[in-house]
């Protein structure tokens, strides 16, 4: 008997956007119908496998999280994954709580420090 492909979610820890994703994963009642692998971005042998990995089975730079969805196929970026998700289970993304918390206040705080951080390194190679 064949086993049902259960579809793999690539993630890097300290990521927001793995974070985002997984909130969504598991806010939704989701998370159990997928394999979970964490790299650790303080471990360069293992981010550099699976960053060659990605790029092999993409054709482009890795992101995280990327899922492979069915054999052989993978997507990448979290939004679209949470929209791709959202509709093959019919999820209603307004009805959900904690998604919505994250994106307004810690996931945006991240981003804003993230582009104030790039703009100052900017400065300072000038």
């Amino acid at each position: 008997m064949a086993t049902a492909f259960k579809p793999k979610v690539y993630m890097k820890d300290n990521c927001p956007f793995c974070f985002k994703f997984m909130l969504f994963l598991t806010e939704a009642g989701l998370l159990d119908q997928f394999e979970i692998i964490t790299a650790h971005s303080d471990n360069e042998t293992e981010m550099g496998s699976y960053r060659a990995f990605l790029k092999e089975k993409t054709g482009r730079q890795a992101s995280f999280p990327t899922v492979e969805t069915d054999p052989g196929h993978y997507m990448a970026e979290s939004d679209d994954l949470i929209h791709f998700y959202a509709g093959q289970h019919g999820i209603d993304l307004s009805r959900l709580t904690a998604l919505p918390y994250y994106l307004q206040g810690p996931f945006k705080a991240q981003i804003d420090l993230f582009r104030e951080n790039r703009t100052l390194k900017e400065k300072l190679a000038a």
